[in-house]
């Protein structure tokens, strides 16, 4: 148990992740964004010049991939 975690984390929550699958979802959507979107992968040529460029593209990608993956 890390001690820094005890004055916040409260007690009932002090147990490792590992092996219950709780991750599983938030990985396997970051491994979508590196995927799709180049500017997220190390070394590569398609890149953003500003922060405010890097965040646009992340928003247009985000609002596509819910407008279908979840269609109202």
């Amino acid at each position: 148990m890390w001690e820094a975690y005890t004055g916040v984390v409260p007690r009932r929550q002090h147990l490792a992740g590992y092996g219950r699958g709780t991750t599983n979802h938030i990985e396997r959507f970051n491994a979508t964004l590196r995927a799709r979107i180049g500017r997220l992968v190390r070394k590569s040529l398609s890149f953003s010049r500003s922060q405010k460029l890097l965040d646009a593209c992340i928003k247009l990608f985000l609002h596509d991939y819910n407008a279908t993956k979840h269609p109202h």
